[in-house]
């Protein structure tokens, strides 16, 4: 790619650049309408024998709703299809909101770095995540957090920026399985299924302010999301001993460790999943031969065909979350027939972007010695807050400034 500047009209920018031998003009721009913001990109494509694949849009992990809705075959799911007359889409399921999040300041008095308690949660699954965390209200993972997750074939127990405790665990067979971490005065042990899997000397940090406690989320980029079943978590307030796990980790508590927090999602009410996210493209204009191409990993691309004729195309874009498809769909084709903007006929300059005009006197010098001196006054006060820095010019016979 070669980028070759840009051009302003109005309030439009026109964007110049060269791909494969292909030059190119966009204009992008935002237009609200009743169901939300449309971005367009109109391109002007010069002719080639080489054809374009744009990458109009992306969803990581997306789901079973991506397709191509095409008006000639409403009823099939295509993954590619001619571009006019139809829509692009590509849909995902954001993960599933922390099952509990309890406060500062309560939160810090549940830390799981606190010493002489003991952390167990009740879980299954086939996938990895968070079971627990103490950790910021949301945002990236910061120092000191504490977080018990599964990795992998492990379970972790890690402290932001100090270390963790790994142990190798073959729980993501669909069965339940009980993680626990005791937190001594000397060692923080872990356990899975009530056998030791890891063991760290010193291994504990105190409470971060602010911090919260959460069940199956940790951070945004640590830990991830728990994908699977918990029933249930447990704080006691006391670093238990290895035969005193079987009895922390029945049904019930145990009766005879005091307990500082137990959840139990039976109890709870259900927490449904987050709306579906969706981003829906189109292209008008002259499309013919184009082609929409929604892929496995969640991207649309639009092919252009190699042309004899340049051509002009306006490609939409519409993201939404909690929308239903066919508003999704109704709203990317908003307006679908306006007019498309001519780029080609607006790079030699538009109206003016400011009107205002300041009149200014000047003052004609007397010339002394083949030197004259001009006096142009400065409008260092202006209407566009513009700060001015002025140079002197001089020019030889032939043109040349110095």
């Amino acid at each position: 790619m070669h980028y070759a500047g840009y051009s302003l009209h109005g309030a439009d920018v026109i964007l110049r650049y060269t791909i494969e031998g292909r030059n190119i003009l966009e204009s992008p721009r935002i237009r609200p309408t009743p169901h939300g913001d449309l971005i367009d990109h109109t391109l002007h494509i010069s002719p080639s024998e080489t054809p374009l694949m744009l990458a109009v849009a992306r969803l990581p992990r997306p789901d079973s709703g991506s397709h191509i809705f095409s008006e000639a075959a409403p009823l099939e799911k295509q993954r590619r299809s001619s571009a006019l007359g139809s829509v692009a889409l590509v849909t995902a399921a954001v993960s599933k909101p922390a099952r509990l999040v309890i406060q500062p300041p309560q939160a810090e008095k549940l830390d799981l770095g606190i010493p002489n308690r003991t952390i167990l949660v009740r879980f299954r699954t086939a996938g990895t995540g968070t079971l627990i965390a103490s950790t910021p209200a949301e945002g990236r993972w910061k120092p000191n957090g504490k977080t018990l997750f599964l990795r992998n074939d492990e379970v972790v127990f890690d402290i932001g920026w100090v270390g963790a405790i790994r142990g190798k665990a073959q729980v993501r067979d669909g069965k339940w399985h009980t993680a626990a971490v005791v937190v001594g005065d000397r060692a923080t042990k872990l356990f899975v299924d009530g056998k030791l899997v890891g063991e760290r000397p010193d291994f504990r940090r105190p409470p971060v302010s602010g911090h919260v406690l959460k069940i199956g989320e940790t951070a945004t980029n640590f830990g991830g999301d728990f994908t699977g079943e918990i029933a249930w978590a447990r704080i006691y307030d006391r670093a238990v001993s290895a035969t005193e796990l079987l009895a922390c980790s029945g049904v019930t508590p145990a009766a005879k460790v005091p307990l500082a927090f137990q959840w139990n999602a039976r109890d709870s009410v259900a927490v449904s999943d987050r709306p579906t996210t969706a981003v829906a493209a189109t292209v008008v204009g002259q499309a013919q031969g184009c082609e929409w191409e929604v892929r496995p990993d969640g991207r649309i691309v639009l092919t252009i065909p190699a042309a004899s004729e340049p051509r002009t195309i306006r490609v939409t874009t519409f993201p939404a979350t909690g929308m239903e498809k066919a508003a999704v769909l109704r709203a990317v084709t908003t307006d679908a027939d306006a007019p498309l903007i001519d780029l080609a006929s607006r790079l030699d300059g538009g109206p003016r972007r400011w009107t205002e005009t300041i009149p200014v006197k000047g003052k004609l010098g007397a010339a002394i010695n083949g030197y004259a001196l001009d006096t142009i006054p400065i409008p260092f006060e202006n209407p566009w807050n513009a700060w001015l820095r002025t140079s002197a010019l001089d020019f030889f016979p032939d043109g040349r400034a110095v």
